[in-house]
C-alpha cells in the first residue's frame, strides 16, 4: 500500500503527539510513503514558527524527509485535479490541503491525516485514514482505507 503523510501526520509523528504509534504502525505497513512538496515547506514554516533557526529548521527537515520515500513536486495533472475536489467537495478544503489530496489521489495512495476538513471529499475519490483524536478511540466520522491497496 502507498501511503501519503499530510502535513498534520508528520507533526504527530515526529512530535510524538497523540496517536503517533498509530502512524508509525500504518508507515510500517506501508509499501512506500510519500509527501507532498507542500508538506515541506508547511512543516518549515512550523518549524520557524517554534522558534527554530534556520540552520535548525533546515536539519527538522531533512530528518522528517527521511521519514518518506519520495517527495512529491506539485505539477499540472496536481493542480488540475484540485478544481475535482473543489466541485465535488461537501465544504471548503483550504488550498494547501487540496493540493495534498490531490496528490494522494495522483498517486494511488491513502491519505495519512488529523484534518477534518478532507472528510468533505468523497471516499470515491480519496482513499484517506483519519488518525484517531483526543479523548476518542477513533475520531468522529473516520474513514479507513481500503486494505490491500
Amino acid at each position: 500500500m502507498r501511503l501519503l503523510l499530510d502535513t498534520s501526520a508528520i507533526v504527530c509523528l515526529v512530535e510524538r503527539e497523540f496517536s503517533w504509534e498509530v502512524a508509525k504502525a500504518r508507515m510500517g505497513s506501508s509499501s512506500e510513503i510519500f509527501i507532498s512538496a507542500l508538506t515541506v515547506v508547511e512543516f518549515i514554516k512550523r518549524c520557524l514558527a517554534r522558534g527554530e533557526t534556520e540552520e535548525q529548521a533546515r536539519q527538522s527537515v531533512d530528518e522528517m524527509i527521511s521519514l518518506v520515500h519520495k517527495v512529491i513536486p506539485v505539477d499540472q495533472v496536481i493542480a488540475n485535479l484540485v478544481l475535482t475536489i473543489a466541485v465535488n467537495a461537501t465544504s471548503r478544503v483550504p488550498t494547501v490541503d487540496s493540493i495534498i489530496a490531490a496528490t494522494a489521489i495522483e498517486h494511488g495512495a491513502v491519505l495519512l491525516h488529523r484534518d477534518a476538513h478532507f472528510r468533505s471529499i468523497p471516499q470515491s475519490m480519496l482513499q484517506q485514514e483519519e488518525l484517531p483524536a483526543p479523548n476518542s478511540i477513533k475520531a468522529p466520522g473516520s474513514i479507513q482505507a481500503k486494505e490491500g491497496t
